[in-house]
């Protein structure tokens, strides 16, 4: 019973977070994308390229995530990994700046080396942060969350914006960073108690390492892919190309955060306090794959479909030849819905090892397709990663499916029925578009694109996916009690000390 209502006030509260948090974010990005050129997003999306490495290996959630899905965790569990995440993060930040010089010419620009100097710092701030962090997602306190994002983005959004204001460039992009994930772990440790950091232990320790590798090898194979983009694109195309990329991929995560994270982050600790009821845990699944999938659909596919006209629009028309890659990388969205919730699916079993192996063997994929690709630029780019995601989809859902005991043809079928109807919509608002074009000017074609979308695709739910809605409506307004499988008990506080 208190899962339940854990759970459901945990997606309501994930949800407020994303939205308030990334649409302050959404915010802050636009305004510096107009204030800034694609060559500066270019310059700062190499320079992060190394400082993602390190901190996807060391710092991203890998050990932060073991405290979320052990059973009991006591303070000696806590110390042990704190201690441990923030003593590696400040070697990878030293071990940055010591490489700078090394990687910058590798990179083509030689001038990178003091904004991956100064983007090193991140390192040891995200340690801070990630076991408060997950410490309130444990206990589903997404409130707190919500709070600490959207103070964070307002803050850093300020400083960023001023001085770009101001000329200072690429360094605007910097100093957003830095004041971000400073405010960040100034609210994380300012609500709540002071956490038990005095006794560590070794069999922690290798407990955290066992599992926290896996993870972030998960982790370190994206860093890698992103690297393998940018720096394939630097080195074709010049930096503006990886700006380009940029620009796209940045859109595709504030699309993903706002309408798939909440349904993961709250799915991943809900997935494991279920391990033991396998029924449960596949109907909470289907729910969330179901739900996310009917809104993720029509919006990647609109996102591509009207970007002639909203990319000019909303980022200006020094933007307007990013928009092919803006196109192209939004329809990669379309396996996300899915995708995530495995992953959630996968970290909240502990079967961390198969997340690994998943994700090198797309990493494999990916570097496979980039190469005879690369000569097209940053589209070509941007279609090698449209394919790989396609083609490995469908595999790692089977994979998953196998491993976790699961039948999923259900949520399969109900995402097919889904993606078609989104299909057909993404097809009335392109005829729209080539009717209407010539008549009118970007803002209008893009109001009245939106409108036609949404009446289209609420109009084809209500004729053929009414027993989606339907379920869905009963879910939205049952009470926690019944809207959530219910579970033995919730997830367990700190346990007593040894």
């Amino acid at each position: 019973m208190m899962l339940k209502r854990r759970l459901t006030a945990g997606t309501i509260w994930s949800f407020v977070e994303a939205w308030t948090y990334r649409l302050c974010h959404l915010a802050v990005f636009v305004l510096l994308a107009r204030l800034l050129a694609p060559a500066d997003f270019g310059l700062a999306s190499l320079a992060m390229v190394a400082v993602m490495l390190a901190q996807s290996l060391f710092v991203s959630g890998g050990c932060s995530e073991f405290l979320i899905q052990k059973r009991d965790i006591q303070p000696v569990d806590i110390g042990t990994v704190f201690w441990l995440q923030l003593s590696v993060a400040t070697v990878a930040m030293l071990l940055c700046m010591v490489l700078a010089p090394i990687i910058s010419p590798a990179l083509g620009y030689p001038d990178l080396v003091p904004l991956i100097s100064w983007f090193a710092a991140l390192l040891p701030l995200s340690a801070l942060a990630a076991v408060p962090d997950a410490l309130l997602r444990r206990s589903f306190a997404f409130r707190t969350l919500a709070l600490r994002s959207t103070l964070a983005v307002v803050v850093g959004g300020a400083c960023g914006i001023g001085l770009a204001l101001s000329g200072f460039g690429v360094w605007s992009l910097v100093a957003f960073q830095l004041t971000h994930k400073a405010v960040e772990v100034l609210v994380l440790w300012c609500s709540q108690p002071l956490l038990p950091l005095r006794h560590t232990s070794s069999a922690v320790l290798r407990e955290a390492v066992g599992f926290g590798a896996y993870s972030s090898v998960s982790r370190l194979l994206q860093s890698i892919e992103q690297l393998i983009v940018r720096a394939t694109a630097s080195l074709i195309a010049g930096v503006n190309a990886v700006g380009y990329l940029h620009l796209g991929r940045s859109i595709l995560d504030e699309i993903t955060h706002l309408l798939i994270n909440p349904f993961s982050r709250v799915a991943m600790p809900a997935f494991a306090a279920m391990k033991d009821q396998p029924q449960r845990l596949q109907a909470v699944l289907r729910l969330t794959t179901e739900t996310s999938a009917l809104i993720a659909f029509p919006c990647f596919l609109g996102l591509s479909v009207t970007a002639p006209a909203w990319v000019p629009v909303v980022f200006g028309s020094h933007w307007m030849n990013a928009v092919e890659v803006v196109q192209i990388l939004a329809i990669a969205g379309l396996t996300y819905p899915i995708g995530n919730l495995d992953v959630a699916l996968l970290r909240g079993l502990g079967r961390v090892r198969l997340e690994a192996k998943l994700s090198f063997a797309a990493t494999l994929l990916l570097v496979a397709l980039v190469l005879p690709l690369t000569p097209f630029g940053a589209e070509g780019i941007a279609c090698a990663v449209v394919v790989r995601n396609l083609i490995f989809a469908p595999i790692r859902f089977a994979v998953v499916a196998r491993y976790a005991a699961m039948d999923r043809r259900g949520e399969a079928i109900a995402a097919a029925r889904l993606f078609l109807l989104a299909i057909v919509m993404a097809a009335v608002v392109a005829a729209w578009q080539r009717i209407a074009a010539p008549d009118l000017a970007d803002a209008a074609l893009l109001a009245t694109s939106v409108g036609i979308g949404v009446v289209t695709y609420a109009t084809l739910l209500a004729v053929f996916a009414r027993r989606s809605l339907t379920e869905l409506w009963r879910v939205a307004r049952s009470r926690p009690s019944s809207a959530i499988p219910e579970t033995a008990s919730a997830t367990p506080p700190l346990a007593s000390p040894r």
